[in-house]
């Protein structure tokens, strides 16, 4: 992948019951472009680690944020020792942690800065969060099992969002000389052309451009 804008990775890990997803966006000023979401369904950790090392090789990557809740925290200490820690941080899902993860995904949609697949699994999964209030009165948010997992595609995208929050410098830093359609023949002047790209599906891989 080239790319010369900022990259940034969110993974929420999954072994058995579960699927393991990385989701990675490009960062052009303040809107988020989905690049690629790979979904890795009953892999071995070799396997997930040798998918996400793939990625942070990449030089554009500037951060990646990984869910060590459980079976996650090995995984996210060897990415951090093999790529340092200033590029990869563990996050553990609490009730405050996953507060703090879930409204910006809500406000990326509202604003909006966030561009992701057209997929029924991804908007399952986005849907799929809902906020609840304990006997308590405390919030908490749950994800529902639904056909295509338990959420775990948003919790990676809201990942991503979280390794993306401090500014990085990049190649575009203003998305308003970007033109996002198909259609190159009505583009101004002095604006970059950005062309949707169809993602298509893979068994156990994931979500690819092409």
């Amino acid at each position: 992948m080239d790319c010369k804008n900022p990259l940034f990775i969110g993974v929420d890990i999954g072994r058995e019951h579960d699927l393991t997803v990385i989701w990675l966006i490009e960062q052009v000023g303040g809107v988020n472009f989905t690049r690629r979401v790979i979904e890795l369904s009953k892999q071995t950790f070799d396997a997930q680690e040798q998918t996400l090392y793939e990625l942070l090789q990449l030089p554009a990557v500037r951060r990646c944020c990984i869910d060590q809740s459980g079976l996650g925290r090995q995984f996210a200490e060897r990415a951090a020792r093999k790529f340092g820690a200033y590029r990869v941080e563990g996050i553990s899902f609490t009730t405050s942690t996953k507060e703090e993860l879930a409204y910006p995904v809500r406000s990326a949609f509202e604003d909006p800065t966030i561009k992701v697949p057209f997929s029924n699994a991804v908007r399952a999964d986005l849907r799929g969060v809902r906020k609840e209030v304990t006997g308590s009165g405390h919030i908490r948010f749950a994800g529902e099992r639904n056909r295509y997992g338990h959420c775990d595609r948003f919790w990676a995208l809201a990942l991503a969002l979280h390794a993306a929050k401090k500014p990085a410098s990049g190649a575009i830093t203003n998305p308003k000389k970007i033109h996002y359609g198909p259609n190159i023949n009505t583009l101004t002047p002095g604006r970059r052309v950005f062309i949707p790209r169809t993602l298509q599906s893979r068994p156990r891989l994931g979500y690819f451009e092409t």
